[in-house]
């Protein structure tokens, strides 16, 4: 089996590899899943996010993938409309419009790391 390529947590000032893939709970409870290329054995689920913490919230910041029709993956992808933040349970807490700022985040989860913790 081929190692697959880690999505990455800015953590600390620099990006550390996580053991997880949290996209996935949200594609399984339903969320947008786009079709992804998959064109590397190392990466079958077809994209590579970018996460960070932001006041106890685990976001998605970057998006980095190709569709299967060709197009380039982004954050906005999957979240289109609007920046919208999930509880724990993946149900949705909040969701804010757009106005100021083109870019779309999603957090997924409150998070506590210490060195104990696996991104």
């Amino acid at each position: 089996m081929t190692a697959q390529i880690a999505e990455k947590l800015r953590y600390g000032g620099e990006d550390v590899a996580m053991c997880t893939n949290p996209l996935s709970d949200y594609f399984a409870m339903g969320g947008v899943n786009p079709r992804f290329e998959s064109n590397c054995t190392a990466l079958w689920r077809g994209y590579v996010g970018r996460w960070e913490i932001i006041d106890g919230r685990l976001y998605l910041v970057e998006l980095h993938g190709t569709l299967e029709s060709g197009d380039e993956a982004s954050v906005a992808t999957i979240f289109p409309i609007s920046r919208t933040e999930f509880s724990p349970t993946g149900t949705p807490a909040r969701s804010a419009s757009h106005r100021a700022s083109s870019s779309n985040t999603f957090t997924w989860a409150t998070a506590a790391p210490s060195s104990e913790t696996c991104f």
